[in-house]
């Protein structure tokens, strides 16, 4: 009885904190995944906190609960990548390659874990992986504090290391919409649309501001 309500306070603590991490608010989804693991330590729970710790920046404990399911889950692309993720944030190179190299062995035609790797074993590349990662960060907690100004300098920052990079160009085209400069916005919804056309998210924020043009 006593493992069953636990079991129900660790699920209900488990929900609260994914809504906290699709809503940015990070730091309250890793302390209700903390007590969702106290209750109840299971796979999921040791993923969601090691996930969370992850959005937070806590590089070396995320590598240690996404290690452990990492490794019982290897055929897992969602928390495989995490894991991949927390190791190239903190340089360990060779171990991220050897975590993509084992993804690959489950399947070796995925183009997405064939692109990482070749990102992972090039010294120039994983660096701007790397940098770009870091620098989205810390714009992401910026925007959160509503300082878009200094948000948008850090995803221009980002967006020199990968140009072409359609997130970095929506996340510009936004900030550039929160301060009502249109054009600015409707030329980096536009290049970032000429290279995922389908996007559906790109394609609104279009819309939107060329209503915002058109008054």
């Amino acid at each position: 009885m006593f493992l069953q309500i636990n079991g129900i306070r660790a699920e209900i603590c488990r929900k609260r904190g994914q809504k906290f991490l699709v809503k940015g608010i990070n730091d309250k989804a890793v302390k209700c995944f903390r007590k969702a693991l106290q209750l109840s330590e299971n796979t999921e729970n040791i993923f969601n906190l090691g996930l969370g710790l992850l959005s937070q920046m806590q590089l070396k404990e995320a590598e240690e609960y996404l290690s452990k399911v990492a490794g019982e889950f290897p055929e897992n692309a969602i928390s495989g990548l995490a894991y991949f993720e927390a190791l190239i944030l903190q340089e360990k190179w060779q171990a991220a390659i050897d975590q993509i190299a084992v993804m690959l062995g489950y399947e070796p035609e995925n183009k997405r874990y064939l692109q990482i790797l070749q990102i992972a074993d090039d010294v120039v590349q994983r660096e701007k992986y790397r940098n770009v990662k870091i620098l989205s960060h810390q714009a992401f907690e910026l925007m959160k504090q509503q300082k878009y100004t200094e948000a948008l300098k850090q995803y221009e920052q980002a967006l020199k290391f990968l140009p072409d990079d359609v997130e970095l160009l929506n996340n510009i085209g936004y900030l550039y919409l929160k301060q009502r400069n249109y054009m600015l916005a409707y030329s980096y919804f536009e290049k970032a649309l000429l290279l995922e056309p389908e996007n559906r998210k790109l394609r609104q924020n279009m819309a939107l501001v060329r209503n915002k043009l058109r008054k």
